[in-house]
C-alpha cells in the first residue's frame, strides 16, 4: 500500500470501528459471565499476563477464587503454589504491549483485581481491533498485488463480514481466532515478500519468528505453514525451484532458530508446571473421533455449524471446485484448508468447541478462502456482479445472526426453531 495514496489512512480507521463495536458489545453486559472478555477459554490465554507481572507466577499472591470467578478458564493450586492453564501463551505474548499500556493507567486501589479489572477487560477489546485490522490490511495487500484493488477488496470484505471473522474481532476478541488471523496474513506477506525480492537472514528469522508465534497460538495452526507456504509458491512451474530457494541452508538455519526461540516462553512455563519442557496439557480431550468424524453437524447443524452461520464459505468452496479439477493453486490451496481443518475439528472430542458462533476454528483460514473470491471476480468480466451480489446476501445474513446471537447455543444440535428464532428474531 502506498502510504501517499489516499488509502493509508483505512487501517486507522478499521481499528478505530472495530474498537468502538467491541467497546460498545461489551459495555451492555456484566463482567465475570460467559459474554466478558475474560472469562473460561479467554482467561485461560489471558492468565499468563497478570500471573507474570502482577503476581510473579506464585499462586499463593492470587486473590482466593478468582479462577472460578472467572469461569475457571485457569486454576491456582495452593498446594503446590502452581498456576494451571492448559492454553498456551502465544496470544497472552500479542496482547502484552496493550495490557502494558492498561497497567500503567490502572487505578489503584480498585475492586477488581489487577489484571481483571473494567480497563483490563477494555483491553482485551483493543488489542483484538489492532491485530484484526492489521489482519485485513495484510490481506488485502496481497490480494492487490495478485489481483488488483478491486477483487482485493471484495474478497477482504467478504471474508470480514460474510464469516465469522468479525464476530471473533467484536463480540469475542478474548479468543485466540483473530491473533492466529494476523499471524497467517503475516505468515503469507512475509513469504510473498521473500518470493518477489528474495531472502535476507532478517526476513528469515522474522518469517521463522511467525511461524513459531502461530504454532504457540493454537498449535493445530501447524497445518496451515504448509498450505500457506504452498499457495504463496505461485504456479506449478515456479514452486519447485521457489520451494529450493526456502529450504537453503542459509535461510532455513536462521528461520528455525528465531522459531525455536519464539517457544522458548512455552517450555519454560511447561518446565515450571510439568517438569518438563514439552507436556501435553490438554489431559484427556483429544482428536478421539478419527475413525468417526461428525462432518455433517460441524458443516451443517445449527449448533455452531460452518455453512449455517457463514453461507459465503459455501459459494468460495462451488465456485473454485471447477478450478480445483484444473489444479490451480488458489483452488487446491482452499480446499485442501477446508478439508484438513474440517476432519481435525470434526474428530475433536468436542466438535462444537462450545461457546461460539459457527466454526469457529476456520476463522484463520479466511486468509486463504479469500483468494478463489479474488481470482473469480478478477476472471468474471460482467459476471462478477452475481459474485458480488453473493457476498452482499451472505453478509447480510451472517451480520443479522451476529447481531442476534448470545454468545452460546442452548437448544440441542439439530435445533431448528430455536436457530429460526434467532435468524429471524429482533437485534440483541
Amino acid at each position: 500500500m502506498n502510504p501517499k495514496g489516499p488509502l493509508w489512512f483505512v487501517p486507522v480507521l478499521l481499528f478505530g470501528l472495530f474498537t468502538f463495536l467491541s467497546l460498545n458489545w461489551h459495555s451492555h453486559a456484566p463482567k465475570f459471565n460467559y459474554h466478558s472478555e475474560i472469562w473460561a477459554d479467554r482467561a485461560g490465554y489471558h492468565v499468563y499476563l497478570p500471573a507474570t507481572i502482577n503476581y510473579g507466577f506464585d499462586a499463593s499472591n492470587f486473590p482466593k477464587g478468582l479462577d472460578k470467578k472467572t469461569g475457571y478458564g485457569f486454576s491456582v493450586d495452593s498446594i503446590p503454589a502452581r498456576i494451571f492453564t492448559k492454553y498456551t501463551c502465544g496470544v497472552a505474548l500479542l496482547r502484552l504491549p496493550f495490557y502494558l499500556i492498561g497497567d500503567l493507567f490502572r487505578s489503584e486501589p480498585s475492586i477488581e483485581p489487577a489484571g481483571f479489572t473494567e480497563l483490563d477487560h477494555a483491553m482485551v477489546d483493543v488489542a483484538a481491533s489492532f491485530y484484526g485490522a492489521a489482519g485485513i490490511t495484510l490481506l488485502w495487500i496481497l490480494l492487490r498485488r495478485r489481483y488488483g484493488r478491486r477483487p482485493a477488496t471484495l474478497a477482504s470484505f467478504g471474508m470480514l463480514a460474510g464469516t465469522n471473522l468479525l464476530y471473533y474481532i467484536v463480540a469475542d476478541p478474548g479468543m485466540s481466532h483473530v491473533y492466529s488471523f494476523f499471524l497467517f496474513a503475516l505468515f503469507l506477506f512475509l513469504l510473498a515478500r521473500v518470493s518477489a525480492h528474495g531472502w535476507t537472514v532478517g526476513c528469515a528469522m522474522m518469517l521463522g519468528a511467525t511461524a513459531g508465534l502461530t504454532i504457540l497460538v493454537r498449535p493445530t495452526n501447524l497445518v496451515f505453514l504448509p498450505i500457506g507456504a504452498f499457495l504463496m509458491l505461485g504456479t506449478w512451474q515456479s514452486a519447485k525451484t521457489r520451494a529450493r530457494a526456502f529450504t537453503q541452508p542459509a535461510f532455513l538455519l536462521p528461520a528455525l532458530v528465531s522459531g525455536a526461540a519464539i517457544l522458548v516462553p512455552q517450555m519454560l512455563y511447561w518446565y515450571y508446571l510439568y517438569g518438563v519442557p514439552v507436556a501435553w496439557s490438554y489431559g484427556s480431550e483429544g482428536f478421539t473421533q478419527w475413525a468417526s468424524p461428525h462432518f455433517i453437524p460441524f458443516w451443517f447443524a445449527p449448533y455452531n455449524g460452518l455453512f449455517t452461520y457463514a453461507p459465503l464459505l459455501l459459494v468460495v468452496l462451488l465456485i473454485s471446485l471447477p478450478a480445483m479439477f484444473k489444479k490451480k493453486v488458489e483452488a487446491l490451496t482452499a480446499w485442501t484448508a477446508f478439508i484438513v481443518v474440517s476432519y481435525m475439528s470434526a474428530a475433536w472430542f468436542s466438535w462444537t468447541f462450545g461457546c461460539g458462533f459457527g466454526a469457529r476454528n476456520i476463522v484463520e483460514y479466511t486468509t486463504i478462502l479469500a483468494f478463489p473470491i479474488a481470482v473469480t471476480v478478477q476472471s468474471a468480466g460482467r459476471s462478477r456482479w452475481v459474485i458480488i451480489g453473493a457476498i452482499i446476501l451472505c453478509s447480510a445474513y451472517t451480520l443479522k445472526l451476529m447481531y442476534s446471537y448470545d454468545s452460546c447455543w442452548f437448544g440441542t444440535t439439530w435445533d431448528w426453531p430455536m436457530f429460526s428464532r434467532i435468524l429471524l428474531g429482533p437485534f440483541k
